[in-house]
């Protein structure tokens, strides 16, 4: 098995495969932690807003959910003093501080304990929206002494199909899924109208296909829906699978007359299940196979002609599902170092030619036009699994050079070579970047 890489033939754009969910962290005053710089020096697109109430390091149950921000329903929505922005400001503007545009998740944070908060149905779905529409109106508006941020994609509510045939603890929506599609398209219609210009859509299914079909069909149903972008979620360890549902999700928007809309996967991450294998999974979003994934899939996502983003779940520093950063300390781990790997590619902007047949070897080019860089990744679950050796040809003599992630090197050069061909060796679930100089 071997690998030819042809820097002059471009094929495509570099794709925003390393969106991620929630902003960076600056240190706070009593505690000199933070991932602001190290989270900057990603060069991360997107951070999706979705769970940062669920964290003490954003505000808690003080931030971004529309809850959070409008705590009284019985208020009037033209009121400023009726919504608390400060915890939420500070999130945004941190994030655009960081260089990376909020996608804003208009709705609640998943609720797993009995009690039920923003999850519940809003009583009124019409003065839902324009509550929202006021939120949107402070951050790219100004209103109420807000912000001018050119925040493009809003995303209305999260997983309304989770649980749904649950009737004593649904997380995301209490209600039916007629009233939630009733209810979406009200608060879609509205904003729609009032803000042409944002891209705005949902619902970020979380799995229920059946449910999606009943969505764009009420969609289309009188006035048409017409959505900017679906969401959607996957969480496995078999690239294959998510594969598999890009497709079936983009052949079910054909269906309805939104085959040309862009489709986010913008919660994904390694889980063997969720209860027996739950904490072997995160063993692994923390380590260096965690690495080797995440590159798999943003090279799968890449290459994938039925997914325009995808966006890692979850960046939050102080959570399980977050392989970029420590929870202690939150320094970066071995994923961080597979996201800045795809980040190199995602700045040089085209996607070149890459021969390769091996199908535990995930491998993306890019160039700038000027210089190039590759990026191999040897994922695999097969615990018997052995080293690999083959070659990497490139179009062109250069001076090159190589760096690796694997259980010695985050990310550091470990060699140097001139011509056009080197022989590599990888162990199973490391990365390799080979880069022009």
């Amino acid at each position: 098995m071997d690998i030819k890489i042809n820097f002059s033939e471009i094929i495509g754009a570099m794709k925003p495969m390393h969106a991620v969910n929630n902003a960076p962290v600056r240190p706070m005053r009593t505690q000199c932690r933070g991932n602001f710089d190290t989270f900057k020096a990603l060069k991360i697109p997107y951070a999706r807003t979705h769970d940062a109430s669920l964290s003490e390091i954003y505000g808690s149950q003080h931030v971004m959910d529309v809850h959070c921000i409008f705590a009284d329903f019985s208020r009037d929505p033209d009121d400023p003093t009726a919504y608390d922005f400060r915890n939420t400001d500070q999130y945004v503007t941190t994030c655009f501080d960081a260089d990376c545009e909020i996608y804003y998740r208009l709705g609640t944070s998943i609720e797993h304990l009995p009690g039920k908060y923003g999850s519940i149905k809003p009583k009124d779905p019409l003065k839902w929206a324009k509550i929202c529409e006021h939120i949107i109106m402070h951050y790219t508006e100004g209103w109420a002494n807000g912000f001018h941020y050119p925040i493009k994609y809003w995303e209305i509510w999260n997983e309304a199909d989770l649980d749904v045939n649950e009737t004593l603890n649904k997380r995301c929506w209490s209600g039916t899924p007629e009233e939630f599609f009733e209810f979406f398209k009200i608060a879609f219609l509205y904003l729609r109208k009032r803000f042409p210009e944002i891209k705005l859509g949902g619902p970020a299914l979380a799995n229920n296909l059946p449910w999606a079909r009943s969505f764009l069909e009420k969609m289309v149903e009188g006035e048409r829906a017409e959505l900017d972008f679906f969401s959607w979620h996957i969480y496995t360890t078999n690239a294959e699978k998510m594969l598999d549902r890009a497709k079936k999700v983009a052949d079910l928007l054909e269906e309805f007359g939104y085959g040309h809309i862009e489709k986010h996967l913008n919660e994904w991450n390694y889980i063997e299940n969720w209860t027996t294998q739950f904490i072997d999974s995160v063993r692994v979003i923390k380590g260096l196979k965690g690495a080797a994934y995440d590159f798999a899939f943003m090279v799968e996502g890449q290459n994938s002609p039925y997914i325009d983003m995808m966006m890692y779940y979850d960046a939050r520093p102080d959570k399980e599902y977050n392989g970029l950063w420590d929870s202690n300390f939150m320094l970066p781990l071995k994923g961080y170092y597979a996201f800045d790997f795809f980040s190199t590619l995602y700045q040089l902007g085209k996607q070149t030619k890459l021969e390769c047949e091996d199908g535990d070897i995930y491998a993306l080019a890019a160039t700038d036009g000027e210089k190039g860089a590759a990026v191999i990744s040897y994922y695999t679950c097969d615990p018997d699994a052995t080293d690999k050796t083959f070659t990497v040809t490139l179009d062109r003599a250069g001076d090159y050079e190589v760096y690796a992630i694997d259980d010695a090197h985050d990310g550091e050069k470990i060699a140097a070579f001139s011509g056009t061909a080197i022989e590599i060796t990888m162990k199973p679930n490391t990365l390799i970047k080979i880069g022009e100089k």
